[in-house]
């Protein structure tokens, strides 16, 4: 069935850029609303679409600005109009038998009189067992079977493997858990022997001076890829110094402010 999409460069193109806002809705109406079927042709009742549009507007109008340069909107009967790319922009690919709700389309293009037409604007179309033999005179694939594509290479995936700045890292942490996760998020990261060295001199602080760290046997210290994502090296933690007086750690200046 259609998608009903609105071309997302709709508002770059200058014929419509040149439109009054009242023939721009006009056009958008047309594409998007269910007045029209899945092969482009559309049920006109000019009467409601001036009420839904406003006053002082007509709709024989609205289609002359639309197709001052481009036949965009065609009379079909006297109630329908066709929108000749309507099935090219919503189905963005050739019509193939073998595709299910493609074949509705074929069939309404052929109850209509216009899947001879399509045929003749196109170099390469699938009209199946039912249709094909109708138009001879086109190259065809006539087939009731989709067609074989070849199956695609898997990719491997590739597991992160360690190495020494990894394995320094991994036997400073006192958490061991999830190793596998926690070199994912080494992986990511740009490692440097200066971020080395900062991450390493943090998990010391945060072992000696983090509370959460040491309550309850380690209980809760976080995972390893759980500290590397959330880039815990850069938690201000450990002693600081206070001007001249000796270092004291972040709990005590916590328990003095309190």
């Amino acid at each position: 069935m259609a998608h009903r999409s609105i071309d997302p460069g709709l508002f770059d193109q200058v014929w419509f850029r040149k439109l009054s806002p009242e023939h721009k809705l006009v056009w958008i109406y047309l594409t998007t609303q269910r007045i029209c079927d899945n092969s482009g042709v559309c049920e006109i009742d000019e009467g409601s679409i001036e009420f839904k549009i406003g006053p002082d507007f007509l709709f024989t109008d609205a289609i002359s600005a639309i197709n001052e340069n481009k036949n965009r909107v065609e009379p079909f009967t006297e109630s329908k109009m066709y929108i000749p790319g309507f099935v090219d922009f919503q189905q963005s690919k050739t019509l193939r038998w073998s595709t299910l709700w493609h074949r509705e389309i074929i069939r309404l293009l052929d109850g209509h009189g216009l899947l001879k037409r399509y045929c003749d604007n196109h170099n390469e179309y699938d009209l199946g067992p039912e249709y094909g033999p109708k138009y001879p005179e086109k190259p065809l694939i006539i087939s009731d079977k989709k067609p074989n594509k070849k199956p695609k290479a898997k990719r491997k995936k590739t597991k992160p493997t360690s190495d020494d700045s990894f394995d320094q890292f991994w036997s400073a942490y006192p958490s061991k858990k999830n190793k596998g996760q926690a070199l994912k998020s080494w992986a990511k990261l740009e490692m440097t022997p200066e971020l080395l060295s900062k991450i390493i001199d943090s998990v010391k602080r945060h072992t000696q001076h983090e509370k959460q760290w040491s309550d309850d046997g380690g209980k809760y210290i976080p995972n390893p890829s759980t500290w590397l994502n959330a880039l815990g090296w850069e938690n201000q933690i450990g002693p600081v110094s206070v001007g001249n007086k000796p270092e004291v750690s972040q709990d005590e200046l916590s328990k003095a402010f309190n």
